[in-house]
């Protein structure tokens, strides 16, 4: 069974259409729809962090990109196939 949906957007058409899309399969599964959205492209995880904490947003945000840091690293390290976004997410979590 399906309990969420991530769908990511750019904000492009394509991506309205996918989100629309998605809301369609959620109804039908009864499953919640998460939306994902790269405010910051080619920011690494410190820059983003850094970012935070300048304006004053600390907390559970730096907490949450520790997280996603660690999981990047687990699974870069894990020898699952990796696609050139992979790449990119482990390399920006390790402030590449």
């Amino acid at each position: 069974m399906i309990n969420t949906i991530i769908v990511p957007t750019d904000g492009s058409d394509h991506a309205n259409k996918a989100i629309e899309m998605t809301g369609e399969i959620a109804v039908k599964f009864g499953a919640r729809v998460v939306v994902v959205q790269a405010l910051l492209q080619h920011a690494t995880a410190p820059d983003l962090k850094a970012s935070c904490q300048e304006i004053g947003i600390a907390g559970d945000v730096v907490k949450e990109i520790d997280e996603l840091t660690s999981m990047v690293e687990r699974v870069a390290a894990s020898g699952y196939p990796q696609g050139p976004h992979s790449r990119v997410a482990r390399d920006s979590a390790q402030g590449r």
